[in-house]
């Protein structure tokens, strides 16, 4: 394996919810889709990191308000 590897990536994601018994005012079902962006990086054979930035575009806003929402995670194995 490469020393140093590095991948842009696109990606549409979509999902949904549906309550057994909702209540007289709730909705049975409830939808969510968004598109986002990131960068994945190798070091190693060990070590990779991630960054994504992923944006709602059903209702503009996901569940917390936020237009938004950074992604960003790291691992490494001993």
């Amino acid at each position: 394996k490469k020393a140093f590897q590095l991948q842009v990536v696109g990606f549409v994601d979509t999902g949904a919810a549906f309550l057994h018994r909702p209540q007289v005012s709730e909705a049975g079902t409830r939808r969510a889709t968004g598109i986002g962006a990131g960068v994945r990086a190798s070091l190693g054979r060990a070590t990779s990191v991630s960054l994504d930035v992923g944006i709602p575009t059903s209702q503009g806003r996901n569940s917390q308000g936020d237009s938004a929402v950074v992604y960003a995670q790291a691992s490494t194995r001993l």
